[in-house]
């Protein structure tokens, strides 16, 4: 299949090595860019275990602190998969989401050991700090980067999704998802989109694509990549 990979960047470019190591095709349109907040500031005095939304947020901690040793509470597999790589010994997945994140800290964490860093960027997906406050558990942010859309000129949208080779779009956020829906509304694009396949990493991304319409809406059975790939190969 051939399909179009809206991730920031370099997201895309390792959804694009799975891609092609799985027989597929992929054309990148990244739709947001990661900007790393270079005034951040990575104060672990007191903290008990860092907290993760994105396999970004994790890198760039990484690259900010030498510090492996703490205890590290992930959204998904992905950003897991990244601080392993990265060196961090002591990593828990939860199931891709704020809210099985914040069941997870609760079942395996004492609220009086100390603080908990959620490392992460400007755009947040859910509230975890006030989720977490609300059990007892003191969260303290670093922002560690923006992610910001991207200004495509309108041709750059119109050109790959009136390409009869491409098959389908890869939409892994909400946010993603939003911006693409607005571009191919102002690209006059909607009419591409219906021969199209949308396959979506969670439902909370599949309900955002409306009031543009696709062949088929396939949402991965978890919420992390292996799960989408697995998908695209029973299509």
């Amino acid at each position: 299949m051939r399909l179009l990979v809206t991730r920031p960047l370099g997201d895309a470019r390792r959804t694009a090595k799975a891609l092609e190591a799985r027989g597929h095709e992929a054309v990148l349109l990244p739709l947001i860019e990661i900007r790393p907040n270079h005034e951040a500031s990575v104060d672990l005095a007191g903290v008990q275990a860092i907290l993760t939304t994105s396999a970004n947020g994790v890198r760039l901690f990484a690259k900010s602190s030498v510090r492996r040793d703490l205890p590290l509470f992930a959204v998904g597999t992905a950003s897991a998969a990244v601080a392993h790589s990265l060196g961090f010994a002591d990593v828990r997945a939860a199931e891709g989401d704020v809210a099985s994140l914040v069941e997870l800290v609760a079942r395996e964490s004492d609220a009086s050991a100390g603080v908990f860093l959620h490392v992460a960027g400007s755009d947040l997906a859910g509230d975890l700090k006030s989720s977490l406050s609300a059990r007892g558990f003191a969260v303290r942010r670093a922002t560690l980067y923006d992610s910001r859309p991207i200004d495509r000129p309108l041709a750059e949208i119109q050109r790959p999704l009136a390409d009869p080779r491409l098959d389908g779009v890869l939409f892994f956020s909400p946010r993603t998802a939003r911006i693409f829906v607005d571009l191919a509304r102002r690209a006059e694009a909607i009419a591409s989109c219906r021969r199209l396949g949308a396959y979506c990493l969670s439902p909370n991304v599949a309900k955002v694509l409306p009031p543009l319409t696709f062949a088929r809406v396939r949402v991965a059975a978890r919420r992390d990549q292996g799960a989408l790939l697995d998908l695209l190969d029973s299509e």
